[in-house]
């Protein structure tokens, strides 16, 4: 299902205010990549409107998207506090909220308890319970971006808490949106980075291997900054592994010109790797 931009936030939920969050974050989805700061100001509007007409359970899906988007790109994680604070004033049993609503709340918890502080909330258990009982249970078409980009997060806490089965399976159904028309090609991109870093920490080496390699073909891969500095950094991992020190030194100083300084987490993948 592609969801076309509509109506601005505050239009769109007075037409339909049970459906219209959710597809137009969908919408956003795909948009976020390129300009992330307007992605961020949209989901602010919804959020006021959403506690405006009282829709308490649409307003946590805005926080927790809007968390899932800060920390995929590595931006200032201040937010998070915020995004934190939000969610468990709004803390919803995930299992009980639609299809596209327990996606993405469940995928913004998960992110939120991986790179934030909460405590309010849902268990990860719960939440990936939801999940996949959703991702999998899905009668109707659900927006590729959204899935992709939910799956992100969720992905990573499998492969964090050992949950190997549950990751492959997820890896597989994910596998099976990449090359809709109606993806952002972004999205596909960095969900490929994600999950080969995932692969990587389920020591699936080889499979991660792969996964970068389709990433590094993406049409952004060359000109996304954050792409080309993460799929560089990851693959000087199996070098440092296989003992290849002066190989990985090479490579790790050729990073230096790919550093966004405005990004804290970065700067610290960079050093790590020194």
């Amino acid at each position: 299902m592609a969801v076309e931009a509509g109506p601005t936030g505050g239009e769109a939920l007075r037409e339909d205010p049970n459906a219209s969050v959710v597809l137009r974050l969908s919408a956003l989805t795909g948009a976020a990549t390129a300009d992330l700061p307007r992605a961020l100001e949209e989901i602010e509007e919804l959020y006021a409107v959403a506690l405006d007409a009282e829709l308490g359970a649409r307003a946590v899906v805005l926080a927790s998207l809007g968390a899932q988007w800060v920390i995929s790109e590595f931006a200032n994680l201040a937010p998070l506090a915020v995004w934190s604070n939000r969610v468990e004033l709004h803390s919803l049993d995930p299992l009980q909220l639609d299809h596209h609503a327990a996606l993405i709340y469940s995928a913004g918890v998960l992110a939120l308890r991986q790179f934030g502080s909460i405590e309010q909330a849902p268990s990860a258990d719960q939440c990936v319970a939801a999940y996949r009982e959703r991702l999998l249970s899905a009668a109707v078409p659900l927006d590729a971006n959204l899935v992709v980009s939910t799956a992100e997060h969720v992905a990573s806490w499998m492969t964090n808490t050992g949950q190997q089965a549950a990751f492959d399976e997820l890896s597989a159904i994910v596998d099976r949106y990449l090359d809709l028309p109606q993806l952002a090609p972004r999205v596909r991109a960095r969900w490929l980075f994600w999950l080969g870093a995932n692969q990587m920490h389920a020591d699936q080496r080889a499979e991660a291997e792969r996964t970068w390699a389709r990433a590094q073909d993406s049409a952004d891969a060359a000109s996304w900054r954050w792409l080309r500095f993460h799929l560089e950094r990851t693959s000087i991992r199996p070098v440092i592994e296989d003992g290849r020190y002066e190989e990985a030194r090479g490579r790790i100083e050729a990073l230096r010109p790919w550093l966004n300084h405005a990004l804290p987490l970065d700067l610290a993948d960079y050093h790590h790797l020194r």
